[in-house]
């Protein structure tokens, strides 16, 4: 459906899309080789031997060409597509879906799993609480509020805020990286790993983050079906084939250089607004009791 959707707004670089087509079509066989059903990452050992006696050998094959092509394409998606494509706009009209210089194996991979999101009964907030209750079914404890503000990579404990201590075995941190790096203690290591873990935490608390992410909630007096004739519940939109161009990388360099005014953000926000590309969700769609009777959240 992409393909002649692009080919009707740039007939103009029909080839060009044919191209772009035939490298995502490329990627999709790389995500079944990592995600598809033949992956050891989703087997058991202990359950699925004659699988590791048979297709994981094949598979292996596979894994390594599949990953020498992933390390082909490392570099930022605008820097890929500026190799296979002339035409800014549709260059543009591509890359815009990510956030700037997302890995182009990343990006073309995307066009392939995104087909595959889910959203579950009562929305993803549904999960956690899933989890919970599997945890505690299994014995486990999961406490809330309790903000980590220590960890002794050493002793392996972590300490919260009430000064309560916890000894860990492994640590799953899901937190954002600076807070780790910020909060860590590693007395007690080796001199080279010391360094190395010094290195890692200058590198991670010099960094920025590349782009944010508005999110808005609204709340529609349109019945699902309105929405459902027209599109799916999950879906990506552009208001423009122009594509942003220069907007967002040098028009938006010089009006960060000089003085913020309403003058200079204003019509520069209008024009951001008109040629970005949304991501848009309608839970509705997917689960009807994600909306009041008549409404479309």
């Amino acid at each position: 459906m992409v393909k002649p959707m692009l080919k009707e707004l740039y007939p103009e670089n029909t080839a060009d899309v044919d191209m772009v087509i035939a490298v995502i079509a490329k990627f999709d066989v790389y995500m079944q080789v990592l995600f598809g059903s033949d992956s050891p990452f989703f087997k058991d050992a202990k359950r699925d031997i004659r699988y590791y006696l048979s297709t994981f050998i094949v598979w292996c094959a596979r894994f390594l060409a599949t990953g020498t092509a992933i390390m082909r394409m490392s570099l930022p998606m605008e820097q890929f597509l500026g190799q296979l494509l002339e035409n800014q706009a549709l260059r543009d009209i591509i890359s815009q879906h990510f956030f700037k210089k997302t890995p182009s194996f990343f990006a073309m991979g995307y066009f392939s799993l995104h087909p595959d999101y889910y959203y579950p009964k009562g929305g993803v907030g549904s999960i956690p609480k899933a989890l919970v209750q599997r945890l505690a079914e299994l014995g486990s404890e999961v406490r809330t509020k309790a903000e980590v503000i220590k960890v002794d990579a050493s002793l392996r404990t972590i300490t919260d805020r009430k000064g309560n201590e916890y000894t860990y075995d492994k640590l799953v941190w899901c937190a954002d990286l600076k807070s780790l790096y910020t909060n860590i203690s590693f007395e007690g290591f080796a001199v080279k790993q010391t360094e190395a873990i010094l290195r890692e935490q200058k590198r991670i608390l010099s960094s920025r983050g590349a782009e944010s992410v508005f999110t808005l909630f609204p709340a529609v007096d349109l019945r699902p079906e309105y929405f459902s004739d027209i599109s799916e519940g999950h879906f990506f939109y552009t208001p423009s084939r122009n594509g942003l161009g220069e907007l967002h990388r040098s028009e938006l360099a010089a009006l960060l250089a000089g003085p913020l005014d309403h003058d200079g953000v204003y019509p520069w926000l209008k024009s951001f607004c008109r040629l970005n590309t949304y991501e848009i969700s309608i839970p509705v769609l997917t689960d009807g009791s994600a909306a009041p009777s008549g409404r479309l959240v």
